[in-house]
């Protein structure tokens, strides 16, 4: 057995390493991506520092821009989980009610397991059907997540409302490709239709070097920003692949160490279910609990039985003689501190002693019997309920995990015509200068020359880049939207993945990401909160001091032996009765309580002192000295009395402190008014009770403990151990990392350099259009020139 304290029991502590020795490893790195590529967390993260900078910066930016709240985000997350139940469940699976043998339904056994509440299957016949998204784990007055309502709304929302938040961001691509294909159009129709435009043909006066040099720079200038666009979008590309390989990794991870954490957890909890039968047989049969309370339960009642009439005792002990009054003149001796103080606080104490060891040991048999023996079924159909959910996650996870190779097998195949496919079009923009810049230099070198036609498709292509171009930057920056929003939903479940959805999946998710109770997530914790408590009751029960109590009890049974009259009175009878016989000379110690027989009589009536013949045989002799002493004041009466009434306590004590004695330590003497016969005295009693106890711990207990019991409990420390998610946490940082910082954020620089790219070729293109008519023009000679020429003629 361990210690089962909330800190000992935490995944990675030394009690948990000891527990989980057996248990599957988890994986730090997929086996997916190739090995040219990092997989591990630390070398991912190292890798992609130094490429992502500009990609996350503007992830930032366009995160701000985008502007929503949380709690939109959580709603609309709600909203796409809810349609997406509703699209994956058939009629059929949103029926409450199946039969007995459907995959389906919750049994109790070889039953249906019942609930309470209106429209519960177990009166018609039927079973309750399984948690899914659309059904809550049967519970009374079961109803399910959504209403037909919530499901409008949703699709509502996901076909229409939600698509609609990202027309903003297509509006400027969509806009420019509409007007550059709009004017292109035109200029079409009216330079080669209509003749318009400038016409086709150059100016018949030619063009200036100035006018052929101007179109020439600012195509230059402009060619060159399309070609840096081209190389820095390029760039982006292996962040996309690295982001790609990085999401697949973190996803594959995820899923084979869900798996393992299922395996680990489901083996001992397997042991679990089957310990729990045999440790309730093992407990009704050595311990049988019902019994073994009520003994202790009788016996501890007695026990504080015995202490009242004790205290009863104890309490009325004096002052003596009986009858005198305190503070007076006569004797009259009250009980000593020691004993009637300090005597029963010591013995309270002891009893309170006795007490917590009952209380102590009656925990671990109440806890056996009420949280074990008592609750076997539900914690059995706990047990179950678990162990099918947790089989269905691992099946789901093997199944998703087997798609998510399939898909990572055709990205692998598809990667480089996924590079060639994303970078056609700046291929195609750098192109387009290039064409021009054979038309341009062509023409330069000959007016006449066929190449310069080719600024004509030049320009005609650039338009039609210019316009797939920002068509297709609406598209990529749409994606990255989408991509920006996942992001967001990501981070949502991972802070409140409950708000999203209920259910035992989302508790899970939460749970593992806030480091609460998986036994909570899936519905075991208060079935198995037996485990704790009854581990320290053990602990607690056979680490009594039973023998320090025996101890207690013959101290004070000495303590109460040796106490007498001496502690009583300051001065005994026997030294008084010297006193009073220099009054009375033939009065003795053996005949102070008849003093007429110091007198010569043989009894009071032979004394003829007639008046004291009806006083009390306690007064008699008072009434007596009091005329053979002629006066009651005189030193004759009063040494006598004193004398008398000391002597009268001291057998009064005496007396009291035997009867005492034998109710708490036995022997032959006489029992105090009231005692229950059948009992011989208090520390017999509680010496046997500690002897019941003791042999209760030895025989019963202590082989519980370490035996099917202690094996239980081990076993449910093994299940607590083994809910260890905390790779979660690594796999969510991968996979944020890879997703929300490296693909929506190289996403968003291609959407940009590829809208910069489509406006720089917007110059291109005029320019090209400009070039075409000019080089293919004649040489224009400035009027300064001409006139030095006249001049030389």
């Amino acid at each position: 057995m361990t210690n089962c304290s909330a800190s000992e029991l935490l995944p990675g502590s030394a009690t948990c390493l000891t527990l989980t020795t057996q248990n599957d490893a988890f994986a730090s790195s997929s086996t997916l991506t190739p090995a040219t590529t990092s997989t591990s967390f630390m070398s991912f993260a190292q890798d992609a520092v130094s490429t992502k900078g500009a990609a996350t910066a503007l992830f930032e930016r366009v995160d701000s821009i985008r502007g929503y709240t949380d709690s939109w985000f959580r709603n609309s997350l709600h909203a796409i989980a809810v349609y997406a139940c509703d699209s994956m469940l058939s009629a059929s699976d949103k029926q409450r009610c199946v039969a007995r043998d459907d995959p389906s339904a919750v049994l109790n056994g070889t039953l249906c397991f019942r609930v309470g509440g209106d429209g519960n299957c177990f009166d018609q016949g039927l079973c309750e059907r399984a948690a899914n998204c659309y059904w809550p784990p049967p519970m009374v007055n079961r109803t399910p997540h959504y209403t037909e309502a919530n499901v409008r709304a949703a699709s509502a929302w996901v076909t229409s409302a939600y698509p609609k938040s990202f027309v903003p961001y297509a509006i400027p691509g969509v806009f420019l490709a509409s007007l550059v294909l709009l004017v292109t159009v035109v200029f079409l129709i009216l330079r080669c239709g209509c003749d318009r435009c400038y016409g086709n043909r150059p100016h018949r006066h030619g063009y200036t070097r100035a006018e052929r040099s101007r179109p020439v720079l600012v195509y230059g200038f402009s060619a060159t920003a399309v070609a840096l666009c081209a190389a820095f979008a390029f760039t982006q590309n292996q962040i996309i692949t690295k982001g790609i390989n990085g999401a697949f990794s973190a996803v594959d991870m995820s899923l084979t160490n869900l798996q393992t954490m299922t395996r680990n957890v489901d083996k001992p909890l397997a042991h679990v279910a089957t310990a729990l039968n045999s440790t309730v047989a093992e407990i009704q049969l050595q311990l049988n609990p019902t019994a073994t309370s009520a003994w202790m339960n009788d016996n501890i009642t007695t026990l504080w039985t015995l202490r009242a009439h004790l205290e009863f005792s104890l309490a009325h002990l004096g002052p003596y003689p009986i009858g005198c009054t305190l503070n007076s003149t006569d004797v009259c001796v009250t009980c000593p501190p020691a004993l009637c103080g300090t005597f029963p606080i010591a013995f309270n104490a002891t009893v309170d002693a006795f007490n917590a060891s009952h209380t102590t040991t009656e925990a671990v048999v109440n806890t056996l019997y009420s949280r074990l023996q008592l609750s076997q079924e539900t914690i059995q159909a706990a047990l179950d309920s678990a162990d099918t959910y947790l089989t269905s996650v691992q099946a789901k996870a093997a199944t998703t995990q087997a798609s998510v190779h399939s898909a990572y097998s055709a990205f692998s195949a598809i990667s480089v015509a996924q590079v060639v496919a994303l970078m056609t079009a700046f291929a195609f923009g750098v192109a387009v200068c290039a064409l021009g810049l054979v038309g341009i230099v062509a023409g330069h070198c000959s007016r006449k020359s066929c190449l310069v036609r080719v600024l004509n498709g030049a320009w005609l292509w650039g338009a039609t880049v210019c316009i797939g171009g920002f068509a297709f930057s609406a598209a990529i920056l749409i994606f990255a939207m989408l991509g920006n929003d996942t992001c967001h939903y990501v981070a949502v479940l991972r802070d409140n993945s409950t708000s999203v959805w209920p259910g035992q999946a989302s508790e899970i998710l939460h749970a593992c990401f806030h480091n609460t109770s998986l036994l909570s997530a899936l519905g075991i914790e208060e079935d198995l909160a037996f485990s704790c408590p009854l581990e320290q009751e053990l602990i607690a029960a056979n680490a009594l001091p039973l023998t320090a109590l025996v101890t207690a009890m013959t101290n004070l049974s000495q303590t109460l032996h040796a106490a007498n009259e001496s502690a009583w009175v300051t001065t005994p009878a026997a030294d008084l009765v010297a006193e009073a016989a220099a009054h009375t000379p033939q009065l003795t110690l053996d005949n102070l309580p008849r003093p007429w027989e110091a007198d010569g009589h043989a009894s009071l009536q032979a004394s003829g002192e007639s008046t004291c013949y009806f006083e009390s045989t306690t007064n008699a002799p008072r009434c007596y000295m009091s005329k053979s002493c002629n006066s009651v004041a005189t030193a004759c009466y009063t040494t006598y009395v004193a004398a008398y009434d000391t002597y009268l306590a001291e057998a009064q004590i005496r007396t009291a402190l035997d009867q005492i004695d034998t109710d708490f330590s036995g022997g032959s003497g006489t029992h105090s008014p009231g005692w229950n016969a059948s009992i011989p005295s208090v520390a017999e009693f509680a010496t046997a009770y500690v002897g019941n106890l003791t042999q209760l711990r030895t025989s019963v207990l202590g082989p519980l403990q370490k035996g099917v019991v202690g094996t239980l409990l081990t076993h449910v420390n093994t299940t607590t151990c083994s809910m260890d998610c905390a790779w979660l946490d690594a796999s969510y940082d991968l996979l944020y990392d890879s997703v929300c910082s490296n693909i929506v954020g190289a996403l968003l620089t291609i959407a940009l350099c590829l809208f910069l790219m489509c406006s720089f070729l917007l110059p291109v293109i005029v320019s090209a259009i400009v070039l075409e008519k000019r080089l293919r023009g004649l040489r224009k000679v400035p009027r300064s020139m001409m006139l030095d020429i006249y001049a030389i003629g």
